[in-house]
C-alpha cells in the first residue's frame, strides 16, 4: 500500500470504522505491502496477499479460496473495472455485500482496451450489490456506455480524517536533505507520474514561478515504479530544474509532506475526487488546481478562484506566485479549506455511508 489515494481512504477507515459492528481486512494486489503496513497491523487488520496480473482467472480462483477460507460478509473492491474478478470471486462464494468503488474518472485507451473494460464493468454490474463512485463526474465518465440499473451506483464523496490532520507531525520533513533553507517558499504537488497527473505542464509553471519568486522551491511526491517518472526527472534536468526540485517517495506519516510546504498545486487533466485536494486543506493549506468538477466540488468556496485550465500555465503560474507573495492571503484561505473540509468531507460521513453498503439489505435499509 503506497500513498495513493485509495491506501489513504482505506487507512483512514481503519482509522474510524465502527468496531462494534465490523471488523476489516485488507487484501493487496501488489507484491509489497507498502509503507502502511505496520499501522495496518497496529490497527488489528490483516494484510492478505492477492497479486493481481493480466490473468483474471488466475486471480478469481486466488481470491476465491481466501474468501472461502476467511468467511466474509462484505468484500468491497477499489479496482474500478479491474476489480471484476474480485466481484465475480464474492459472487460465486456467496458473500452478501459485494461493493466495487470507483474512485477515478476513465481515461480512454485504445479501442481493443476499452472494449475489454467494457465487458469488466458489464460483469462487475452483473455482481455487485452496490457500486460507488468518488464523484458525479466519477460516473458519468463509467457508467454512460455501460447502463447500471437504477439504484446501483451512488456517488459518496471522499473524505479524509480532518482530527488527524490538524495535527503536527511526530517529525518533521529533513528540507535539508533537498538543499533547502528556512528562507524557500514551499510548492507542494502529489500524483503519480501518469500522464492524466500533467507534470509536463507543471514543469512549465515552475519555471515561470521561478522567475518571479527565486526563493520557491517544489516538492513533488510520487512512487518510483510510476511510468513517467524517468522522463520528467529528464526534462526537469534538462530545464536546469533539479536544484529547485526534491522528489519525495513512500512515507509512513503523510503530514510531514504538508506540514513541509506553504501552498499545494494539483494541474491534473482527470480527476474523480483528489484525496490529496482535500488533504492539503484539511493541513491548512491553500490550493491552486484544475477546474475540473471533481475538483471543484472538494474545494472551499475561498479558493475556487484559484482553479484554471488544466494546460493554463499563465494563470497557474500567476495564482501561486500571487500566493507566495502573499503569506496573509495564503494563510486566511487555508484556514478557510480546513473549516470546509472538517464541515463537509470528514471521513467520518463517508464511512458511514460505507457501513450501511456492507450491512445486510434489511438492517441496511434500517
Amino acid at each position: 500500500m503506497g500513498h495513493g489515494g485509495i491506501e489513504t481512504f482505506l487507512i483512514s477507515m481503519l482509522r474510524n470504522y465502527n468496531r462494534d459492528v465490523f471488523h476489516m481486512d485488507i487484501a493487496y494486489t501488489y507484491h509489497d505491502a507498502g509503507k502502511y503496513a505496520d499501522e495496518v497491523k497496529g490497527l488489528g487488520a490483516r494484510l492478505i496477499p492477492c497479486p493481481l496480473g493480466r490473468d483474471q482467472i488466475r486471480f478469481i480462483w486466488h481470491f476465491s479460496k481466501i474468501l472461502h477460507k476467511e468467511k466474509y460478509d462484505a468484500i468491497n473492491s477499489h479496482l474500478s473495472d479491474a476489480g471484476a474478478g474480485a466481484l465475480i470471486a464474492a459472487k460465486l462464494m456467496g458473500v452478501p455485500a459485494r461493493v466495487a468503488s470507483y474512485h477515478e474518472t476513465f481515461i480512454p485507451s485504445t479501442r481493443i482496451k476499452n472494449r475489454y473494460r467494457q465487458v469488466l464493468r458489464k460483469m462487475i454490474i452483473k455482481c455487485a450489490t452496490d457500486i460507488t463512485t468518488s464523484s458525479p463526474q466519477a460516473t458519468d465518465s463509467h457508467f454512460t456506455d455501460v447502463v447500471a440499473p437504477a439504484g446501483l451506483v451512488q456517488a459518496i464523496s471522499y473524505g479524509v480524517d480532518t482530527a488527524y490532520f490538524a495535527q503536527n507531525p511526530k517529525e518533521p520533513l529533513d528540507l535539508k536533505k533537498f538543499g533547502f533553507g528556512p528562507d524557500n517558499l514551499i510548492v507542494g504537488h502529489i500524483g503519480r507520474f501518469v500522464g492524466s497527473k500533467n507534470h509536463h505542464t507543471l514543469i512549465k509553471v515552475i519555471t515561470k514561478v521561478l522567475e518571479a519568486v527565486p526563493n520557491a522551491r517544489f516538492i513533488l511526491r510520487g512512487d518510483s515504479y510510476s511510468p513517467l517518472k524517468k522522463e520528467i526527472e529528464s526534462l526537469i534536468s534538462e530545464n536546469g530544474l533539479a536544484q529547485y526540485i526534491g522528489f519525495v517517495e513512500g512515507m509512513a506519516d503523510i503530514r510531514e509532506f504538508y506540514d513541509a510546504i506553504d501552498l499545494f498545486v494539483l494541474p491534473s487533466l482527470r480527476e474523480g475526487m483528489p484525496v490529496a485536494l482535500i488533504e492539503a486543506q484539511a493541513s491548512g493549506k491553500a490550493i491552486v488546481a484544475s477546474n475540473l468538477n471533481g475538483i471543484e466540488i472538494a474545494t472551499a468556496p475561498e479558493m475556487k478562484s484559484n482553479l484554471y485550465a488544466p494546460h493554463d500555465v499563465e494563470s497557474f503560474a500567476k495564482c501561486i506566485i500571487d500566493l507566495l507573495r502573499q503569506p496573509e492571503k495564503r494563510i486566511s484561505q487555508g484556514k478557510a479549506g480546513q473549516e470546509f473540509v472538517r464541515k463537509n468531507l470528514d471521513i467520518k460521513t463517508a464511512i458511514r455511508k460505507y457501513e450501511q453498503l456492507y450491512l445486510p439489505k434489511d438492517k441496511g435499509k434500517k
